[in-house]
């Protein structure tokens, strides 16, 4: 239960306002993860609510920015298990199915 569970993480981007933070371990999430919401500016409702998890580490500390084309780069720290807490970068794009991350390793 050591996660900060304030918004670490805001941006604005393709007329949305998206918000991430840390979350607990809880029912399906065996460790840690992030919750991304995305809340249409024009309407002020959730328009998507999406986790950034796995089954086999924790992910903490998102933020995000995005660039002139809509794609956000991500940031976060994941760690667990044998896995020790390293920074992760990634790009979240509109254009695409999945998002494009890389992690660094000791």
């Amino acid at each position: 239960q050591r996660c900060d569970p304030r918004i670490s993480g805001a941006w604005f981007a393709n007329d949305r306002i998206w918000l991430a933070w840390s979350a607990n371990k809880r029912g399906t999430r065996p460790f840690p993860y992030v919750p991304v919401v995305e809340i249409d500016a024009h309407t002020m409702r959730v328009a998507a609510n999406r986790d950034l998890w796995s089954p086999d580490y924790a992910y903490a500390y998102p933020d995000g920015c995005p660039n002139d084309e809509g794609e956000i780069g991500i940031t976060l720290f994941r760690g667990g298990n044998a896995v020790n807490p390293t920074h992760v970068v990634g790009v979240w794009s509109p254009n695409r199915d999945n998002a494009a991350s890389a992690a660094g390793g000791r």
